[in-house]
């Protein structure tokens, strides 16, 4: 299965590198511990300059998602709990990002709940992603409900999660 490098205009291509191969490592294209391809074959199949996938490369090492072997190559970390981590920070920052985009578009704290049923009806046909949805529609809700400050929105939306969790014995397909 080919991923596609799709850069944008706004972003500078190493950083957008870094957020390809860690959404790859997330969702399991670059499997815990297999071998990356090289830098060159890895640039050529970006279609980027050596040199910028070598950054993009080192800041995934410096982030302890990837690592070197003298004379082996790159691997992906075979720490499951790294990118567990990875992929939860990612998440909490998405919300984050989606909270203020809604609140930027002018949106109310009931208008973004009532918009969240389209989602609903989506994940609803799936069958057991419904409670999921019920989750974050908790958490859409305490959180707009709260005075707390946008740069603490993560740790509550964190919190919260464990909450609910426990409060309705969640478990997630996708941990």
């Amino acid at each position: 299965m080919d991923m596609a490098w799709n850069f944008v205009n706004d972003k500078s291509i190493y950083l957008q590198l870094v957020d390809i191969i860690q959404n790859r490592i997330a969702t399991g294209y670059y499997a815990p511990g297999s071998k990356l391809a090289s830098v060159r074959d890895l640039a050529s199949e970006a279609e980027v300059n050596p040199n910028t996938m070598q950054k993009a490369l080192a800041e995934l090492e410096r982030m302890g998602l990837v690592h070197s072997q003298r004379t082996s190559g790159r691997f992906v970390t075979d720490d499951e709990g790294r990118i567990q981590k990875m992929k939860r920070e990612t998440a909490r920052e998405t919300i984050q990002t989606f909270l203020q985009q809604m609140k930027n578009m002018g949106f109310e704290k009931e208008e973004i709940i009532d918009l969240t049923p389209i989602v609903e009806d989506k994940y609803n046909e799936a069958g057991y992603k419904y409670e999921i949805i019920e989750a974050n529609n908790c958490i859409v809700n305490k959180v707009l409900e709260s005075d707390i400050a946008s740069h603490d929105v993560t740790l509550c939306l964190a919190k919260i999660m464990d909450e609910i969790r426990e409060q309705i014995g969640l478990v997630y397909p996708f941990e």
